[in-house]
């Protein structure tokens, strides 16, 4: 009995560990949906107390008339990067030069800490002329 009870112990927990570890591979790989923005990127920043991601903002350039606050608004994206350096240098680049950026990006389902704040993460950058 007090076999078959221990047998029973270790098939629940690898069966735990291998649903849990496949959700969380299902989460980190699985891309809900993927797209392109142009605009300007005005902010990127190393953010995080345990996870340092790297954090952007892109502004859209749109305007629009809010009336409800008296004023206008602008339209900003916020976005994660990759942690590849190719990545970080062609978003430095174009920071220091105010170029105007077409920003590849995928959506994520959900969000991690060690993939970002935000659940869209771009993986690639383009200069727009």
């Amino acid at each position: 009995m007090a076999m078959t009870l221990k047998k029973v112990g270790w098939t629940f927990l690898l069966l735990v560990l291998l649903v849990g570890g496949g959700s969380l591979a299902f989460m980190t790989f699985f891309n809900f949906s993927e797209g392109v923005r142009i605009g300007t990127i005005v902010k990127l920043s190393n953010r995080g107390y345990v996870f340092k991601t790297w954090e952007g903002e892109l502004y859209q350039g749109f305007l629009e008339n809010n009336a409800s606050e008296g004023g206008i608004a602008t339209r900003s994206w916020n976005f994660s990067v990759e942690n590849e350096p190719k990545i970080l240098e062609d978003l430095n680049r174009v920071i220091a030069h105010g170029a105007k950026v077409k920003v590849h990006y995928k959506e994520k389902l959900s969000l991690l800490p060690w993939v970002g704040e935000t659940k869209y993460v771009v993986d690639s950058v383009e200069s727009v002329q």
